[in-house]
């Protein structure tokens, strides 16, 4: 995928994040359109509940063709 059209994809999905809010994460970064930083939230009533968890989502350059990597950060 070329560098134009990966830079749309990751802007349109970054777009959809912020207009669609959730309970269940809050998005805390994007350095740059290759890294966010997202907090998850776990769901009421389950064994997660009152957990959060900090994801950073690394985006490669052949990507959506190949997968983010994402590590839980500390």
């Amino acid at each position: 995928m070329s560098a134009p059209l990966r830079t749309r994809r990751l802007l349109r999905e970054l777009r959809q994040l912020k207009q669609s809010p959730s309970p269940h994460y809050i998005l805390d970064a994007t350095d740059s359109i290759d890294r966010w930083t997202l907090r998850l939230r776990g769901a009421a009533d389950t064994l997660y509940a009152d957990e959060e968890y900090t994801l950073v989502f690394e985006f490669p350059a052949d990507y959506p063709h190949e997968a983010p990597t994402v590590t839980f950060a500390g």
